[in-house]
């Protein structure tokens, strides 16, 4: 018989195979009954992972393999990605060195900063064009890593990122990613950023994963960690399997 996430897990394995699925159909394939797979599929659904359609499912377009443009992301979910950088901003100190991770998820927790420095003596280490740009409008010391632009997500990463970055140690850093897997497996899409990513990570005391529930359950792109090293998983809403996931790993699961 299938554990809970199991389950979750053979759905959306079966949409790949098939995008329209019966709830009968998939109860079948679950062996298990149409109300408890009705309930997986709720579930999935409430993190945007299928759509729920009349008497069953279909899988969702989901593109975590290619690198989206930031403006197309940063339209996606704002009112969700505002709340998250309000809870993560609790977690800045009034000094020290803090690593802000490129990604669209993490810039409104850049303007957040700019716009409520006072009193902070703080240092942003950042490698995304568009933070730096938010934080020049303040009088926040904070410095851009140099390397190589990605002409769509306008990050930075490369060798002399890596050895710009492996110069500093950081209070807290705040890291973003493309997908997490049902196993913990944090991963993004380019996997230079993959590198950066986990080498601020090792620099940091206070590790905080920046993740929309809805990267939850994919398994794409290139493991930069675990779950487990990471202090706390900052997201938008939560699902029993997030909360179980959260709890195996030994971190914080946090609401926004």
């Amino acid at each position: 018989m299938l554990l809970h996430d199991e389950k979750l897990e053979k759905i959306l394995e079966l949409l790949k195979l098939q995008p329209y699925w019966k709830t009968k159909d998939l109860a079948a394939k679950l062996g298990t009954s149409k109300s408890t797979a009705q309930k997986c599929l709720q579930e999935l659904h409430e993190v945007g992972l299928v759509e729920r359609v009349h008497g069953g499912a279909r899988q969702k377009n989901i593109t975590a393999n290619t690198p989206v443009s930031v403006d197309k992301r940063m339209s996606e979910d704002f009112p969700a990605k505002q709340r998250m950088c309000a809870e993560s901003f609790k977690f800045i100190p009034k000094s020290g060195y803090i690593y802000l991770d490129a990604g669209t998820t993490i810039l409104p927790l850049a303007q957040r900063i700019a716009e409520n420095s006072n009193g902070k003596n703080i240092v942003i280490v950042t490698n995304d064009v568009s933070i730096a740009v938010a934080l020049a409008k303040s009088q926040i010391h904070h410095i851009l890593l140099g390397g190589h632009i990605h002409p769509v997500t306008q990050s930075i990463s490369g060798t002399e990122a890596m050895n710009q970055l492996s110069k500093y140690s950081f209070d807290v850093c705040f890291i973003s990613a493309d997908s997490i897997s049902p196993q913990g497996n944090v991963k993004a899409v380019i996997v230079e950023e993959a590198n950066l990513k986990n080498m601020a990570m090792k620099l940091s005391a206070v590790k905080i994963l920046m993740a929309a529930s809805s990267k939850f359950f994919s398994s794409s792109g290139v493991q930069l960690s675990h779950l487990a090293d990471f202090s706390g998983w900052v997201t938008d809403k939560t699902t029993p399997a997030m909360t179980k996931l959260c709890s195996s790993a030994g971190i914080d699961l946090i609401k926004a």
